[in-house]
């Protein structure tokens, strides 16, 4: 690509910063960093569309999705915020959640669908047992629960992303 990148391009590529920020749960963790992560985004961005290569056979919004995450892992690994999460100011009103675990897996897991998937995915995330325990238990294969997790995963996935 071209070393004249202009704003617009720039202003185009940024939702791709917001995705990865979510989908790393970045912003919900480090709120007092979105400023820095921005940056970064903004350098990653800078980064992919001067060294994209079209001839290697990626699209540009998937390069720029690769650099701009890596950027932003670089940025929570360099600044060690993962081991100094307990010290980060935060806005305790913003983070005031009622949530059990245990009481809403229970929840989701009823509403899902299947009675025979709700006994393998009570099995799995609430009573913790491995996958081959809930698949003797319940006399399926080990491959069966794993495809029963996966589905459960994607679908809330889905709902709640």
């Amino acid at each position: 690509m071209t070393n004249n990148i202009t704003e617009e391009q720039m202003l185009e590529l940024e939702p791709i910063i917001y995705y990865q920020l979510h989908r790393l749960g970045l912003f919900k963790r480090f709120y007092s960093y979105r400023d820095d992560f921005l940056q970064e985004g903004r350098m990653g961005i800078w980064k992919a569309l001067t060294t994209f290569d079209p001839d290697k056979g990626a699209k540009l919004t998937t390069y720029v999705n690769v650099v701009v995450r890596n950027f932003l892992l670089n940025y929570v690994r360099s600044m060690k915020l993962y081991q100094n999460e307990r010290n980060i100011p935060f806005d305790e009103e913003q983070y005031v959640v009622d949530f059990d675990p245990i009481e809403n897996m229970a929840e989701l897991i009823h509403d899902y669908g299947a009675d025979n998937h709700k006994s393998i995915l009570s099995d799995y995330f609430i009573e913790g047992m491995t996958q081959q325990e809930v698949a003797n238990k319940n006399g399926v294969s080990q491959q069966w629960v794993s495809n029963i997790i996966s589905r459960f995963r994607e679908r809330l996935k889905e709902e709640w992303l």
